[in-house]
């Protein structure tokens, strides 16, 4: 209980800060999206529920399996709500060493980084790429359900 109060809030101190300068806002969204992910792994071990991050060039959203079927968790969850990415800023995803095209659309086999009620989540690399200042951040994640943030580096 104590870890899902500290991801909330944690959460909402990532969000709160909108007036950052436009210069981080590569830097700024990988913070994010490293909040965001830690919330929903806590919440997916709480609730003992499996959800999944899916992940388009533009942005991404938050998913939970309800039956057979991916849900957003827009409505459930304002926190993990879809997420649309400043212009200028792009996602590029390597799901278990193998890149994946997120320019296809949106799809029931769109890309998703699974979060699992046992703390597991799918091994990936997401790179946040700031094309107009020629820097990318880098978010991994392990299957034991760590995450490690890296970056600026050049694309």
């Amino acid at each position: 209980m104590v870890l899902l109060i500290i991801g909330i809030v944690l959460g909402f101190a990532m969000l709160s800060v909108r007036d950052a300068p436009a210069r981080e806002s590569a830097a700024e969204e990988m913070r994010r999206l490293a909040a965001l992910l830690g919330l929903a792994q806590e919440e997916a071990i709480l609730q003992a529920t499996e959800l999944a991050l899916e992940v388009r060039a533009d942005g991404y959203s938050f998913l939970h399996l309800e039956g057979e079927k991916w849900l957003p968790l827009g409505e459930d969850d304002p926190m993990l709500r879809p997420r649309k990415l400043p212009a200028g800023t792009r996602l590029e995803l390597s799901l278990e060493g193998q890149s994946v095209d997120l320019d296809r659309g949106r799809e029931e086999s769109a890309p998703r980084v699974l979060l699992l009620s046992s703390g597991e989540l799918s091994p990936f690399r997401l790179r946040v790429i700031d094309a107009p200042r020629h820097q990318s951040y880098v978010l991994s994640g392990e299957l034991d359900g760590r995450l490690r943030a890296t970056g600026p580096e050049a694309p």
